[in-house]
Order: C-alpha cells, then sequence, then structure tokens
C-alpha cells in the first residue's frame, strides 16, 4: 500500500490491547507501521484504506519530531 502513495515505511508486528465500544477488552496481534516525513493527509489517507483493507473499526495514529542524519 506504500508504495501506492509512494512513501518509504517500516512495519513492525506487536502485541496490543484495546477496549470496545461496547467494553469488552481484546488482546492481539498487530501490527505497527511508520511513515517518516510523510504530509498530514497522507497518512489520513492511508489510515483509512489500512483501515478498509483490514476490516478495523479504527486506526491509532501518533506523531512525533523526527529528524534523518547523513
Amino acid at each position: 500500500m506504500c508504495r501506492i502513495y509512494k512513501v518509504a515505511f517500516s512495519v513492525q508486528e506487536i502485541k496490543g490491547g484495546y477496549f470496545h465500544e461496547d467494553g469488552n477488552y481484546t488482546e492481539e496481534n498487530t501490527l505497527m507501521l511508520m511513515l517518516i516525513d510523510v504530509p498530514e493527509e497522507t497518512v489520513t489517507e492511508i489510515a483509512k484504506d489500512l483501515c478498509a483493507f483490514f476490516n478495523q473499526e479504527s486506526i491509532m495514529v501518533t506523531t512525533s519530531p523526527t529528524s534523518v542524519v547523513l
């Protein structure tokens, strides 16, 4: 998917847990996708596509300052 948007990425499988709207708790394997220096609107488009592709009710997006050292 990231190739379509022409963005570099890293992906890692991790363990996660969350609460459903009805209060039930679920633990599952999940994926963490890291994008660097990607416009916010592109991140939002990718998140929406991932939601649809993986049939998820939500995708968590976090941001933090980054820098690249050459």
